[in-house]
Parts: structure tokens; C-alpha cells; sequence
């Protein structure tokens, strides 16, 4: 039989090369996109480091290769696993998180079920800069990645309480040092007359890493924007009235690069909602002159029609490498 690993990993490097110009050319700017508590078992893309490389986990044969790649295209650092792997999914529209604000932490997820139906869950730690395993955390019961501290310490982590509906969730915060949770969930107690239910649509981090704000839709009640404190391990949840409950879903979140505003958009009002992270005062745009909807993405053309034409080759090729290795006859 064949090695075919050679084929796989190179299958594995044009593919996040062709994605790495996807970011390049998709980005839609300021926003930094991470996650929050939701029954999302994997997710396509790349995270980003601090120094401009970016971590892809590819599916290789039955395992994962993972891939630390610089800003300039070349492979710094890989690591193939026999099991599937995957950056894990933290909002229904951003990209994945996984990733340490300071660069030296990536968390991967088994691939598989939706987390809140599985019997057991592993969550699997990486050294970011040689991809080596430092950690593995496995745990009873159904249990997703929603966020990881600046320093990569601490893993912010959703135990699902219902296998019947993954909107009952509590957050639990594991310290990877002692392997050891806080024997108490993060909530928010302040907000006693909101219910802190739906699906997490989009998600910003703030620029030093410490701050994660998620959309939620609200389940068909008021959106509202979660913000989680990763050093200070407290969580803040914020009723965005301005928001009808049908726009909810699709909301986008961009904050500025003082991280003092996050602008929340729908899609018939755009921006539509100003959150201050300073006692998280919410203005409605909606009401000042000048607001109109606006169907605007921010996305090129272009750059959709490039990068869709880099994915057919990649088929074409893949599916002619395939070809070559079914015997004739």
C-alpha cells in the first residue's frame, strides 16, 4: 500500500495557503472574531497569532494536520494527529477561536456530534509555537470551548445541562495548571430580568485580549451582547432593546481599536446599536440623524470571485491526486 501521507499533508498546505488568501482578501477590517457558548462542534478557517502566523487544522486521511503558517506563506511548525481535530467554533458568522491573546496557546476540539449530545468530550492544548500537546482535558457529559485568558492559563468552558436544548448552558472556568475547575459558573447576577438564552451570532475581542463580546440572538426574546472578563473571570450581560427580536439573528459586532465602542449591525437597519465597554451604555442608532439600512458588507466582489476560483483548482487537483491512486481496472 501507498504512503499517502506525503500527499495529504501537501493537500493540507495548498489548502491553507488558498484560505490564508481568503483572510487576506474577506477580512472585513477591524473586528477580531472569537466565540461564545453554543453547540457548534467545529469550524473552517484559521486563527491568527500576534506575530502574524496563523494555525489551520486540516483533515488528513482519518487524522489532522496541523499547520502553524508564517504571514509569508512558509510552514513554521506541523503536527499530525491521528484523531480528527478541529479549531472550535464560537459564533455562527466569525471566524473560530482557540487562541491565546499572547500568542502561546491553541485549543483544538474532537471533531464529531454536536457537543451537547456527546456522553464524553476532550479538549486538546497546544504549545502554539512547535504544536506539541501540553494539555489534555477530558470530561464527562456534553462540554464546548467558549474562550481562553490572554496568558492561555485558564479555559473557559460551556457544560451543557440539557441534551434536548443546547441553549441551557452554564459556563465553567478549568485552570490548566491545577486541571481543576472553579467550583462556581460564571453568570451574571446583575441582570435578573433578562433572560440570557439563544445563539450566539458574532463575536469581537477586545485589542489586549481580555475582553470577549458575543451577540445573541435571545431565542425569540431581547438580543443581548455577552461580555466575559477572562482575567477577572466575571461575566456582564447587556439588553440590546434597540434590536428587534427578528433581527437578532445575523447581527455582526465590530468594536474600534481603543475598544471602547462595539457598533452592533443588522441586516435591514445596519448599524444599528452603539454598546461603550466603560458601564456598557447602549445608544440606538436607529434614532440619530442620519441612520439609514444599508446593505453594504464590506466584501469585494472580486475578492469573492478569486478566492471561489482558488477553491475549484484545489478540487480539480485534489480530484485528479485521487484519480492516480485508485489502481486501473
Amino acid at each position: 500500500m501507498k504512503n499517502t501521507a506525503p500527499r495529504h499533508y501537501a493537500i493540507a498546505v495548498a489548502i491553507a495557503a488558498i484560505a490564508s488568501l481568503g483572510c487576506l482578501l474577506l477580512s472585513p477590517g477591524a473586528a477580531s472574531g472569537d466565540g461564545a457558548p453554543v453547540p457548534i462542534g467545529s469550524s473552517q478557517g484559521s486563527v491568527e497569532l500576534p506575530d502574524g502566523s496563523r494555525i489551520f487544522a486540516i483533515e488528513a486521511g482519518h487524522g489532522t494536520a496541523i499547520l502553524r503558517i508564517t504571514a509569508g506563506g512558509s510552514v513554521a511548525a506541523r503536527s499530525e494527529r491521528s484523531k480528527r481535530l478541529v479549531l472550535p467554533g464560537v459564533s455562527l458568522q466569525g471566524p473560530p477561536g482557540g487562541a491565546s491573546a499572547d500568542g502561546s496557546t491553541v485549543v483544538l476540539t474532537v471533531a464529531g456530534a454536536l457537543p451537547y449530545l456527546v456522553a464524553r468530550s476532550e479538549v486538546v492544548v497546544f504549545d502554539a509555537d512547535s504544536l506539541r500537546v501540553r494539555s489534555r482535558v477530558e470530561l464527562e457529559g456534553g462540554w464546548g470551548f467558549d474562550a481562553i485568558s490572554p496568558d492561555g492559563g485558564t479555559l473557559f468552558l460551556v457544560e451543557y445541562l440539557n441534551r434536548s436544548d443546547p441553549t441551557e448552558y452554564r459556563v465553567r472556568a478549568y485552570d490548566l495548571a491545577t486541571d481543576r475547575f472553579d467550583p462556581e459558573p460564571i453568570v451574571d447576577s446583575s441582570t435578573v430580568d433578562l433572560t440570557m438564552r439563544g445563539a450566539p451570532q458574532d463575536r469581537v475581542t477586545s485589542p489586549d485580549g481580555r475582553w470577549e463580546y458575543t451577540a445573541y440572538d435571545g431565542a425569540g426574546g431581547t438580543p443581548f451582547l455577552h461580555a466575559l472578563d477572562l482575567e477577572a473571570q466575571r461575566a456582564y450581560c447587556v439588553g440590546l432593546e434597540a434590536v428587534p427580536s427578528r433581527q437578532g439573528t445575523g447581527m455582526s459586532l465590530e468594536i474600534d481599536q481603543a475598544g471602547e465602542a462595539i457598533t452592533v449591525s443588522t441586516w435591514k437597519f445596519g448599524e444599528t446599536a452603539r454598546v461603550a465597554t466603560d458601564g456598557f451604555e447602549v445608544t440606538d442608532l436607529r434614532s440619530e440623524e442620519g441612520s439609514a439600512p444599508t446593505a453594504d458588507s464590506g466584501v469585494s466582489p472580486l475578492a469573492v470571485v478569486l478566492v471561489a476560483l482558488a477553491v475549484v483548482a484545489l478540487l480539480g487537483a485534489a480530484r485528479i491526486g485521487f484519480r492516480r491512486l485508485v489502481p486501473a481496472g
